[in-house]
């Protein structure tokens, strides 16, 4: 799979939540990790956990503050960000 068979069209992505996007994505941000862990001097891969949870924390914070929906209340981001919550719930 490459990520341009992926891609969405305008139509799909205001349509609604989207599971396969959501496999499709984290699946492309662990591969992004992954090559970024491999070090240089030996046949390794270092993942640094605060770094990574550091980066992802502050690609969250700003995914979240592009969407005026989710940005407009403390409450509206908890919504966003909990799994469990009832807005998330896929079943």
């Amino acid at each position: 799979m490459n990520a341009e068979s992926k891609r969405t069209t305008y139509a799909e992505a205001v349509a609604g939540y989207d599971e396969a996007f959501e496999h499709h994505l984290a699946e492309v941000i662990v591969r992004a990790i992954a090559e970024a862990s491999i070090v240089t001097d030996a046949d390794v891969m270092a993942l640094r956990t605060g770094e990574t949870v550091a980066a992802l924390t502050t690609v969250m914070a700003g995914m979240l503050a592009m969407s005026p929906a989710v940005a407009r209340s403390p409450t509206a981001i908890r919504k966003a960000t909990d799994p469990h919550s009832p807005d998330r719930r896929r079943d």
